[in-house]
């Protein structure tokens, strides 16, 4: 941790002290310093290192170990601390025989902190463990003169519920330098960052400000509001989880795509909205509010909403439908926009056909929509409000029963006298 001394009458003093003290030979720094590398260190073939660790002098103690080795290509934590002592600090991704790691010369990394360089590191894997630790490394490529500094700041992370930061505990920051998160939402919530650090989110990357003291990244999240009035439950409940018209992106964070549990028959419908509209408001799945005359019956209740647009192609999705052969888009409202009566009728144009979304077949009704046209319950005025869904007609009339045909009288005499002829042949064969 940086700290620094404002005041210049105390400053001077402080300095007059530690001077006097270093002089008889009684000055010691009792808290560890946190050190940081700058700028990756580039080892002598193709090993990388880079991070921060807390190193006690005095006692001879590391902690906070934070570091990312690259060994052989394969990116290595490094958590641990092996052996220390004789003037080397070895640092492990476990404290195993094997283990990648890297050891560094401990002699400049004293208590008084400061920008140093470390004379001699190296990369290679733990050779044998030494009570428990790993007790050498066996070198393979190396290092020299590597800048190492203390003038550093912590920049603490958090994260509310719904959603995560990543990395999600503190890091050491060069002092003027800048330092990224990765902030993820949960599904139907977006990220907010704030916290004393500033900076800008960008995606999912959050970039600090540069970091001149210690100082907090704190992100919070908030149910994603799309504008189409179906709560971020509902469309994550939808089929395909939550993308119902399987467009790789869940409906609840799109104002215009909406998905929703039919009023009939026990499915989902997902409506989406194109040709040069991109929201949709008041999106509801309603029963038939009249009897239509004609007879049809709506087994997928009906589809309302409106659309901030002058003109929209609309698909419906009909989960758990796997065919609308037979039915016809019906409409209850007004044949001429904005003007009374409500009636049902046809809607044209629709186009039926199916989709397989998540392995299933699911049927689809594609039609277009422009305001104050057929199609729109309101006049000219930029919003086309509609409400409809897939009828089917009345079934066709039972068949008439056929008659069952009658003998006439001569016929049965006929008959009668054929069925007379042969008993008396069959008489004379019997007796012949």
């Amino acid at each position: 941790m940086h700290h620094k001394i404002t005041n210049n009458n105390h400053k001077t003093k402080a300095i007059l002290v530690a001077g006097l003290l270093y002089s008889f030979g009684a000055f010691t720094h009792a808290t560890p310093v946190n050190w940081i590398f700058p700028s990756p260190v580039v080892f002598s073939g193709t090993d990388t290192l880079s991070g921060s660790f807390t190193f006690d002098a005095d006692t001879n103690m590391a902690s906070n170990i934070n570091l990312m080795l690259n060994y052989d290509g394969t990116d290595y934590s490094i958590t641990e601390a092996g052996e220390i002592g004789a003037g080397w600090i070895r640092f492990v991704n476990a404290n195993t025989v094997n283990s990648p790691g890297v050891y560094l010369s401990s002699a400049t990394l004293t208590n008084a902190g400061g920008d140093v360089s470390i004379s001699s590191m190296g990369t290679g894997l733990c050779g044998h463990l030494s009570a428990g630790v790993c007790g050498n490394i066996n070198p393979e490529e190396f290092a020299s003169n590597v800048q190492i500094s203390s003038d550093a700041y912590t920049v603490t992370p958090s994260a509310g519920a719904n959603g995560s930061i990543s990395p999600n505990t503190g890091q050491l920051v060069v002092n003027g330098n800048t330092t990224q998160f990765t902030v993820t939402a949960d599904t139907g919530y977006t990220a907010n960052v704030g916290g004393t650090c500033g900076g800008s989110l960008a995606g999912t990357t959050y970039t600090t400000n540069a970091i001149t003291a210690d100082c907090t990244v704190e992100a919070s999240f908030a149910e994603f509001n799309d504008g189409d009035g179906v709560d971020v439950g509902t469309e994550n409940s939808a089929p395909n989880n939550g993308d119902g018209n399987d467009d790789g992106i869940p409906d609840s964070e799109q104002s215009d795509v909406t998905s929703l549990p039919a009023a009939q028959g026990g499915g989902y419908l997902t409506m989406s909205v194109g040709g040069g509209c991109s929201l949709a408001q008041s999106v509801a799945a309603v029963a038939p509010s009249a009897l239509d005359p004609a007879n049809y019956s709506y087994p997928l209740g009906l589809l309302e909403f409106s659309l901030p647009c002058e003109n929209a192609l609309v698909t419906v999705y009909y989960h758990g439908a796997t065919s609308l052969d037979g039915h016809a888009y019906r409409k209850y409202g007004p044949t001429t926009p904005g003007v009374a009566p409500s009636s049902w009728y046809t809607l044209p144009g629709v186009v039926f056909g199916t989709t397989t979304i998540d392995g299933q077949t699911v049927s689809t009704a594609t039609f277009e929509l422009a305001d104050n046209q057929l199609g729109d319950d309101t006049g000219d005025d930029g919003v086309i409000v509609d409400q409809g869904g897939p009828g089917l007609p009345p079934s066709a009339p039972p068949m008439e029963p056929i008659p069952t045909p009658t003998l006439s009288e001569w016929t049965m005499v006929i008959l009668s006298g054929l069925l007379a002829l042969m008993g008396i042949l069959t008489l004379r064969r019997k007796y012949l």
